[in-house]
C-alpha cells in the first residue's frame, strides 16, 4: 500500500485500541518495516500519533537489519525496532507437539541458526510457538545461542509443562501470553491442543510460579478487541490456572513494558516516569464493584500526560 494508506490505517487502528485504554502496542509486520516505520514516524512528528510503537522485523529482514546496525531498543518514546518475529509452528490445530504431529514453519535447526544471527546482532526474538515441541525448540536455540540477555520471547506459549516453564526461566525468556486463549478451556484441549493435563494449557499460574516474566496481549486482529478487561477476567477466573488480579494487571503493563526493555521508563505510575493511564469513572477494582468486565471502557486515556481519548 502507498504511504498514505498506510498512514489512513494505522490513525483507524489508533481509535480503536486508544479507545480501549491502549497506549502502548507491539506491531508486527512483513518486508514492509521501512514503510510502516516511516508512516510511525510522519505521525509521531505531525503529534497526531496516539500510541506508543515498538515494529517487529520479519525474519526476512535479520540480514539487512544486521548490516546496518540495527538493534532491538533502537529509536524513542514514540517508535523504536522490536523484535525479530519467526513463525515456529502452526496455529489451532496445527502446532507443532512432542507427541507429534502439527506443522513446523521453521524447523529446529532453522530456528537455531536464526537466533544464533540475531542473538550475535544484539536483537530480540519473538517467536510464534503454541505447541510444546515448538517451545522446546526455541528453548534449544537460545540456549545455544546464550541469549539469557536479551530476554527472548515466546510469543502464545499455549502448552507448556512444568520443564519447559523452568527452562525459560533459567534462560531469561519472557512468555507473551493471550489470556482470551485460555476461555476455549477444556474445549481447546480436546479439539485443538492434544493435552492429557488442563495445567499445560494456557499455564498463566504455572509460569508466573516459575519466576517466567509473563506478558498479556490481545494478538488483534485474531482476537475481534483488544479490550483487556475480558482477558483480565478470564486469567482470574480460570479455574485451573487462574492468577490475582493485581498480577494480571501486571501483565497487561509493567510485564509488558519489561518485555520491550522499557520497565525503566513506563509500566507503572510512579515520579519520573511516563504518564500513560487511563482515566476511570469509578474504580473497577474496589471490593464490591459492580463490573462488566466485556464492556468496561475508560472515561479518559492520557499519553506522556497528554489526553488522547475521552473527558477528564
Amino acid at each position: 500500500p502507498s504511504l498514505q494508506r498506510r498512514i489512513d490505517g494505522v490513525l483507524k487502528a489508533q481509535d480503536l485500541l486508544v479507545s480501549r485504554g491502549i497506549t502502548s502496542v507491539g506491531a508486527a509486520v512483513n518486508r514492509g518495516f521501512a514503510d510502516d516505520l516511516r508512516a510511525y514516524e510522519m505521525l509521531a512528528c505531525d503529534g497526531r500519533l496516539k500510541m506508543r510503537v515498538n515494529e517487529f522485523l520479519s525474519w526476512e529482514l535479520l540480514e539487512a537489519a544486521t548490516r546496518v546496525g540495527l538493534r532491538s531498543r533502537f529509536g524513542g518514546d514514540m517508535v523504536r525496532a522490536g523484535p525479530i518475529k519467526v513463525f515456529v509452528d502452526g496455529g489451532a490445530e496445527r502446532v507443532a507437539m512432542r507427541s507429534g504431529g502439527g506443522v513446523w514453519r521453521t524447523t529446529p535447526e532453522e530456528l537455531r541458526e536464526l537466533v544464533g544471527r540475531a542473538t550475535a546482532a544484539g536483537l530480540q526474538v519473538a517467536a510464534h510457538a503454541i505447541g510444546d515441541a515448538a517451545i522446546e525448540a526455541m528453548c534449544d536455540a537460545v540456549e545455544a545461542a546464550h541469549g539469557e540477555h536479551l530476554r527472548h520471547r515466546v510469543e502464545h506459549c499455549t502448552i507448556c509443562p512444568p520443564d519447559l516453564q523452568s527452562r525459560l526461566a533459567k534462560l531469561g525468556m519472557v512468555a507473551v501470553m493471550q489470556p482470551m486463549a485460555a476461555r476455549f478451556g477444556r474445549v481447546a484441549s480436546t479439539i485443538f491442543f492434544p493435552v492429557r493435563d488442563r495445567t499445560h494449557l494456557a499455564p498463566h499460574r504455572g509460569l508466573m510460579r516459575a519466576r517466567v516474566p509473563v506478558a498479556f496481549s490481545s494478538d488483534l486482529p485474531v482476537s475481534p478487541d483488544p479490550n483487556p478487561w475480558p482477558g483480565i477476567r478470564v486469567a482470574v477466573e480460570d479455574q485451573v490456572n487462574g492468577i490475582g488480579l493485581l498480577a494480571a494487571l501486571r501483565a497487561y503493563t509493567s510485564a509488558g513494558a519489561y518485555a520491550s526493555f522499557e520497565e525503566e521508563t513506563k509500566g507503572t505510575l510512579e515520579p519520573g516516569m511516563l504518564a500513560d493511564l487511563q482515566v476511570y469513572s469509578g474504580d473497577p477494582l474496589e471490593e464490591g464493584a459492580e463490573v462488566s468486565w466485556e464492556t468496561l471502557r475508560p472515561r479518559a486515556v492520557l499519553l506522556g500526560g497528554v489526553k488522547t481519548f475521552g473527558k477528564l
